[in-house]
Parts: structure tokens; sequence; C-alpha cells
């Protein structure tokens, strides 16, 4: 059947295709993520409508709001009768995924994010001003390069919307309350992590040519850590948030409502406590529109 409950609008090369689509489409998916896993759109139609191409874009409006831009990187044609779309929010025809091989000195990190957006023709939102260091890429692509830096500076990285987002954890998040007794299902599930009492963070420091090592806290048990830092300064901030990761006490959950509109890494109150969202998915068919989202405190 059909869907008519719900009012949604499609782009397709930015074109209005809603029209055209309507007497097909039978349910929409989007998954929203907020690390640097893609983005995932799945449309089901009726095998009649007109397949798309292969990079074709894909813009996605739910009442009014829109919900992300995605290339087609899929589609199936099951038993004649069924059109399955599939597309992501990465371009992976693009040169994100060529590894490269360069030196960004004296720059900060929102500017080697930029010059790694203008490469690959995306536009960029960054934050990360501190103050300008020196950045190897050493035979690694723009997204490991990215991920790497992301990890090391508690920044967060991903690519949507045509937009390389390079941002500082926990900063310009959007705020979302939920009355728990409205959710249709909920469940979370509290746990202890091992009781780390130090942090060892190890690097190549290529001025004294030689490997590094920086402790925060004391006693064992130890968590170790390696990565790729200018300086002792940087490898001991990297410690301390680790260490502090490491021995929070862990809340994971999950929750599915009636349709709305949430965003992945937006901030949730939820019963009086505060988690960060994980991923969302919006389930549209006949029956209605079920928004349901993962959520922990882990990265709070």
């Amino acid at each position: 059947m059909v869907i008519t409950s719900i009012t949604y609008r499609i782009l397709v090369n930015d074109e209005d295709v809603t029209a055209n689509l309507y007497p097909y489409l039978t349910s929409l998916s989007i998954t929203d993520n907020d690390s640097d896993a893609v983005d995932e759109l799945t449309l089901e139609l009726n095998a009649k409508f007109l397949r798309p191409a292969h990079q074709d874009k894909i813009k996605v409006f739910i009442e009014d709001q829109f919900l992300g831009l995605f290339y087609v990187q899929k589609t199936t044609i099951r038993n004649n009768q069924q059109l399955s779309i599939t597309a992501s929010s990465t371009d992976f025809s693009s040169n994100v995924k060529a590894r490269h091989q360069a030196n960004y000195d004296d720059m900060t990190l929102k500017q080697v994010a930029t010059k790694i957006a203008d490469r690959n023709n995306l536009a960029i939102r960054s934050n990360m001003n501190e103050p300008a260091s020196r950045f190897e890429q050493v035979n690694e692509s723009d997204m490991s390069f990215l991920n790497r830096l992301a990890k090391e500076h508690n920044a967060i990285f991903n690519i949507k919307n045509d937009t390389l987002y390079f941002m500082k954890k926990h900063t310009d998040v959007p705020e979302v309350e939920i009355d728990i007794s409205l959710c249709h299902t909920v469940e979370i599930t509290y746990s202890n992590k091992t009781l780390y009492k130090s942090c060892k963070a190890t690097y190549q420091n290529t001025k004294l040519n030689k490997n590094v090592s920086i402790i925060v806290g004391e006693g064992e048990p130890q968590l170790t850590k390696q990565g790729h830092f200018q300086n002792d300064d940087e490898a001991r901030i990297y410690a301390e948030n680790a260490l502090k990761r490491a021995t929070k006490s862990l809340a994971e959950g999950s929750l599915s409502i009636a349709g709305k509109v949430i965003f992945a890494g937006s901030n949730l109150t939820l019963d009086n406590d505060v988690y960060s969202i994980t991923k969302v998915s919006h389930n549209i068919n006949s029956s209605g529109w079920v928004t349901a989202c993962n959520f922990s405190n882990a990265s709070l």
C-alpha cells in the first residue's frame, strides 16, 4: 500500500518527483549516525517506477523538514514487482577514499579539514581553532586521516549533505527532550567498566626521534593507548579523555516513538537523565511513521 498519512517531498537531482513517486512508494527508511558511519536511505516502490541511475542525488523532506541528501548506490528488482533503492550520505565515486601523502604545516585542525573539504568539493563546518600545529597524512585516505585526527583530538567527523563536519564534541549540539511515557518501547542497560587507575599514551616524537610515553593517573590497572601527537601536551589531553571515558559507568539504551524529526548527535533528556543520541532510524510506510533512537552516556 502507498504512503498516505505522512507528508513527504523527494527531489532527484534537484527535480521534485514527489507527484510521480506517490502512486508507487510503499516505504521509506532513513538511518542517521552520529559517527563516521554513513547515513542510509532505503526506498521501496512498485517495480513499474523508473529505476534511478547510480549516483543520482536524492533529497528527502518529511513534514517540511530536510532529513538529508543521499547518493544512489544500489537498486534491486524483486520478482519483477518490487523496486528497492539504497542510497548513502557519502558520494563514494569521489576521491574521499583515495590515499594521499601530505604534510600540513603550521595549520589548525579547522584549516586541515577545510583543505581536505576543498579537495573533495565539499562545504566545511568546523570549530577546531586550537593553536596551529603540524599534521602528517601518511598513505591514508582523507576519510581515514580525518577519522584518526577526530579520535586523537576528541572531535566528531562525518560527511553529510555534501558538507564535511569536523567539530569539537558536545558543541553546537541540538537538544531533544522526550517524555518516557510517550515511548512505544524503551530499554536502558546500565553497566560498570573496568576501573582503570591510569592511562599511558605513547607516540613517536619526531624531534627526539624516539617513542615517548605520557602517563596520567596512578596505579594499576593501566589503560594503554598509542597515537600520532605533536607534543606531550596533546598526548596528555588525549590520555586524560581516554581515562575518563574508560572509567565512567555506562548507560546505553534504545527507544521508539511516533514519528518525530530527531538527528543523531543530539543531546537527549529522558526521565531527567541526559544522553547522546548515537543513531536515529525513521521508518515510514502505510501504517504511519515511527522514529527509533539509540543513545548512550559514553561520550558525555
